[in-house]
């Protein structure tokens, strides 16, 4: 069980982002900081929405939207009933980069994980903001995106983890990452578990790692990965702690805790697998 940690050599993490983004203008915005984590209270219980993104450094990437994601997210609803719209160029990004897992040192191949609003925009609920997961390779002249994996956008606002794990015992690292998404009463974070052998993108789980609903029948729960216990099922399950401060729409006077296991391929696909890369 091996932890990777994230590149942090910037010329080279500037280089991949330009390959991520290509044809446009990127930026460092110098002394801009982004944290969104939030906390509310639940079930008179502290509930916590982390922003895994908070210390990475913001960047401005400039370019005309070009995909029907990114053209959503760059968009005004309200101006757009009224006058010609003129989606938003400008992308307020953060990311990290890490060596794909199971791949060569120095890499060939990276993981690079992007969060990113387009600025001026007036978007819909469904596309706020960005999440998404790239495989970017080395070619015989330059580095290029081969794979994309798009995270759920609705009421999307920011990334709660992000971790590679050897879950399975084979020396490759599944990636663990929580993205928050929500609706009409509802705010939620997912974690999602997706494979990265063979170079491509597998999602093995989807389940929400923290839940408060408020409309109809209120509900409130965290549960967080049991890493010792997943490894021990070898992939064939993902076991959890979980915390649930109400039952059946009522409050809990002492939290709930239990710790469930879910099998592999246990919820919705994130939004939609596997996706070709964006042109």
């Amino acid at each position: 069980m091996r932890a990777s940690e994230p590149i942090t050599d910037e010329s080279f993490r500037r280089e991949i982002l330009a390959a991520s983004f290509p044809k446009t203008t990127i930026s460092l915005m110098a002394g801009k900081s982004i944290d969104n984590s939030w906390r509310t209270n639940v079930g008179g219980h502290d509930f916590f929405f982390p922003d895994a993104l908070a210390k990475e450094p913001v960047y401005r990437v400039v370019g005309a939207p070009v995909s029907d994601i990114e053209r959503c997210a760059a968009s005004d609803v309200l101006a757009a009933r009224v006058v010609e719209e003129k989606p938003s160029r400008t992308r307020e990004l953060r990311f990290r980069v890490y060596g794909w897992p199971g791949t060569s040192s120095p890499p060939t191949a990276v993981l690079v994980i992007v969060q990113y609003r387009f600025l001026g925009a007036a978007p819909p609920g469904s596309c706020w903001s960005i999440a998404r997961l790239l495989q970017v390779e080395r070619g015989s002249e330059a580095w290029q995106v081969r794979g994309e994996f798009l995270l759920d956008t609705t009421h999307h606002s920011t990334l709660q983890g992000i971790q590679l794990i050897d879950l399975t015992g084979d020396g490759i690292e599944e990636l663990v990452v929580e993205s928050d998404d929500g609706g009409g009463g509802l705010r939620a974070s997912d974690l999602i578990v997706i494979r990265l052998k063979n170079r491509r993108f597998e999602q093995w789980l989807n389940v929400p790692s923290r839940l408060h609903e408020w409309h109809g029948k209120e509900e409130g729960f965290v549960q967080t990965l049991d890493v010792r216990r997943s490894v021990g099922e070898r992939g064939r399950r993902f076991c959890f702690q979980k915390t649930a401060f109400f039952a059946d729409g009522s409050r809990l006077e002492k939290p709930l805790r239990t710790a469930p296991c879910y099998p592999k391929f246990t919820g919705p696909s994130a939004r939609g697998g596997l996706l070709s890369p964006m042109k």
